[in-house]
């Protein structure tokens, strides 16, 4: 769902004396905008957000700030005037996009049926139909994203957007040099990562997946911060982590200024309107 027509629907601006409180909610792409409010300096900047990771078991350990149904307590105080931020799940674009297949896969909006030099360009490639690719990375989104925006939706009267996570880091020879275990347990180097190109087609998948669930949800969607992304389209090498998919805290710094521009242009407009 597009912001403008998100807020649009909210055409009596709200008046109060306090400023809107921002409450951010999510899974692991998160702690990159944790770590931004917490780094030193910033907690002036920041002093109407808060940040919680969703709690869950993980490994036989508990990790993360608060549950589903806590959070939902916590967000039926707010009013139409704050503001509900999701980062619900993440990466289902990596699951499979992330190690290369024999032979390599590629996805293609269309049946093959061109030209001989087509067909070949094609050749030790095995192909994945755009729609089954979209079908299965949707199943993801809609099964696992969607009953949260859901709730988080019937349980406030704040606005709800979704921020879209970090598209994927083009840099090959960093992937094989992350701390994620499969790369690392790989003694003999024989997992490799994906070319990139295939893993950001997935993530433009997940991203028209979204799309449609926020859509359909009522709530609203937003980009990564331009200025996080390369010319190509992936995370600049500078908002890279230290793992495969994640961004750092430069990277939820850049989020944090964008949502609260956002929300300070959208005050500006409703109070421009009265």
């Amino acid at each position: 769902m597009m912001l403008t027509k998100l807020f649009a629907n909210f055409t009596k601006p709200f008046t109060r004396k306090r400023g809107p409180r921002i409450l951010i909610f999510g899974d692991s792409h998160i702690d990159a905008l944790q770590r931004a409010i917490k780094f030193e300096g910033r907690s002036e900047e920041y002093r109407n957000v808060e940040a919680y990771r969703v709690r869950k078991i993980k490994s036989g350990k508990a990790i993360g700030d608060i549950d589903l149904e806590n959070f939902c307590r916590k967000i039926r105080r707010l009013d139409e005037g704050d503001y509900v931020i999701s980062l619900v799940g993440g990466n289902q674009y990596a699951v499979v996009s992330t190690i290369k297949l024999e032979p390599p896969a590629d996805v293609i909006d269309r049946t093959i049926r061109g030209s001989a030099d087509e067909l070949r360009s094609f050749e030790g490639t095995t192909i994945i139909p755009r729609q089954a690719l979209k079908s299965y990375i949707g199943s993801g989104v809609w099964n696992s994203d969607g009953p949260v925006l859901r709730r988080l939706k019937a349980s406030t009267k704040a606005q709800i957007i979704h921020l879209i996570p970090p598209p994927p880091k083009e840099d090959n020879e960093f992937i094989r040099n992350s701390h994620e275990t499969f790369f690392v347990s790989d003694s003999e180097g024989a997992i490799d990562p994906t070319d990139p190109s295939f893993r950001l087609k997935c993530w433009h998948i997940q991203k028209e997946c979204l799309a449609e669930l926020c859509e359909d949800v009522g709530v609203g969607l937003l980009n990564p911060p331009p200025n996080t992304i390369s010319s190509d389209g992936y995370l600049a090498r500078a908002y890279y982590a230290a793992d495969v998919t994640h961004a750092n805290r430069r990277y939820g710094d850049q989020a944090l200024r964008q949502v609260i521009e956002l929300i300070a242009a959208t005050e500006a407009n409703w109070k421009g309107s009265a």
